[in-house]
This record gives C-alpha cells, sequence and structure tokens, in this order.
C-alpha cells in the first residue's frame, strides 16, 4: 500500500526545486511513502523549457531551491 503526502521537510505544493543530473525548473506537487512510512519518490512538474510534464524522482536527487530572503529548505 502506498500513501501520497502534500508536504516533505517544509517543502509544500508550489516550490521550487532543484534536481540533481537534470535541467529545467521543477515544482513540487507531491510525495508517495511505502507502507513502512518511508519517501520512495517526489513527484514534480516541470523540465525543460517547453517541455514541462510529470515526473517521479528518488528523494535523494531533490533539493529545495532558495527561497526568498536567502533561507534554503534541506530535504536530504
Amino acid at each position: 500500500m502506498q500513501t501520497t503526502i502534500t508536504e516533505w521537510n517544509g517543502i509544500v505544493p508550489g516550490d521550487d526545486l532543484k534536481i540533481k543530473g537534470e535541467r529545467g525548473y521543477y515544482k513540487f506537487r507531491s510525495a508517495a511513502l511505502d507502507e513502512h512510512g518511508v519517501i520512495k519518490w517526489i513527484t514534480v512538474i516541470g523540465g525543460p523549457m517547453h517541455h514541462s510534464s510529470f515526473r517521479h524522482f528518488t528523494p535523494d536527487r531533490v533539493t529545495a531551491k532558495k527561497k526568498k530572503g536567502g533561507k534554503k529548505s534541506e530535504t536530504n
């Protein structure tokens, strides 16, 4: 069984993310948990310019971008 959550380490839907090894702009949508409560993947929307789509990445590849005011939310 899988559960979907819409807040992860202070990141909420619409927050900007960086994806390790990927170009483009990404926004957080949700995170999927397995039956033990472990995050299996992060769902985002975005990608290279003119090629935006829903995509899924493992949490180790996802980092929050700096928020206004210079504060960065750490995800790992």
